[in-house]
């Protein structure tokens, strides 16, 4: 599966953040981008959409490998 989540901000939601500088992924967020517990993962804040995007290695490794494509002005391996 391996893509991308978002994350949305909701004031009675079962999760909050702590002064802890990690973030808990909702298990069932996990399992639609194929995350494992415990695995780093890359998040973004869209500010303007109040939202962390989470994003699987998988993902981070194809977002960089169609940059540096684009770069080499190539297609993607």
């Amino acid at each position: 599966m391996d893509r991308s989540v978002l994350l949305h901000r909701c004031a009675d939601g079962a999760f909050v953040m702590s002064d802890i500088p990690y973030v808990t992924v909702p298990s069932s967020a996990r399992a639609r981008s194929g995350v494992r517990a415990g695995q780093r993962v890359l998040v973004a804040a869209d500010v303007a959409h109040d939202v962390l995007v989470v994003h699987p290695p998988s993902a981070v490794a194809a977002m960089l490998a169609d940059y540096h494509a684009d770069l080499a002005g190539g297609e993607p391996e």
